[in-house]
């Protein structure tokens, strides 16, 4: 899963019972988290990111807008890779592009580093839309971390069709940091198709089944990919 071989398997034998470990070697991991978004049982921190540490800042941004009395307006999270789609965002500004204040931004490193769970997550907190979007297919900073995100995509909408929410909702797109007009263009066409569709209904009667079982077949379909 690591696209720099800085993760190895350790295992020992400890009263007749074999234990695993993961290691990761300082001196190759690059930081991207790729290993993050595949590891079944949520166990890898990279550069003080977690899982936990995301889903807390998914949440604290949509508690900052709550939805309004009479108009709808939608929520959409968006996270953006540091490299390009990140970076896209602050040249729509320099450029004074304007699009939805709908979108919040939550930074990652690379947009491999998504656990497919965050998505649920934030579609069954309060978000009406969710974007991943990250370096332009074999342009990834981080080699093929892009490719990591993209090989999931595909489960996530099955999932989301399962639990009663439109996998529509649910978007991935790539640009370099040069694509502040493009970033522009996509966070106002997002934002108005989650318009038309309204918000998720009853987003906590959606609950995920087993999540361990979602968690396990995610990286298993990542790493077949």
């Amino acid at each position: 899963a690591c696209p720099y071989d800085a993760i190895t398997i350790h295992r020992e034998v400890r009263d007749g019972d074999t234990r695993e470990t993961v290691r990761i070697n300082p001196m190759l991991c690059e930081g991207c988290g790729v290993c993050m978004a595949v590891c079944p049982r949520k166990g890898v921190e990279v550069g003080g990111y977690t899982l936990d540490a995301f889903k807390a800042q998914t949440c604290a941004l949509l508690q900052d807008k709550p939805l309004q009395d009479k108009d709808f307006e939608p929520r959409i999270i968006a996270f953006c890779c540091n490299w390009c789609s990140y970076a896209a965002a602050d040249t729509a500004g320099v450029y004074r592009v304007q699009y939805p204040p709908n979108v919040e931004i939550v930074r990652t490193m690379c947009a491999g580093m998504v656990h497919p769970e965050l998505v649920i997550h934030a579609l069954k907190n309060g978000a009406d839309g969710v974007m991943v979007l990250g370096c332009r297919p074999g342009e990834c900073n981080y080699r093929s971390g892009n490719s990591t995100a993209r090989s999931w995509m595909d489960n996530v909408h099955l999932k989301l069709a399962a639990m009663g929410i439109a996998p529509e909702r649910f978007v991935q797109n790539w640009m370099t940091a040069a694509d502040g007009p493009l970033f522009g263009d996509l966070a106002k066409s997002f934002t108005e198709h989650i318009r038309t569709l309204g918000p998720v209904e009853n987003p906590t009667a959606h609950q995920v089944q087993n999540p361990e079982e979602m968690r396990n077949h995610g990286a298993k379909e990542v790493l077949q990919n």
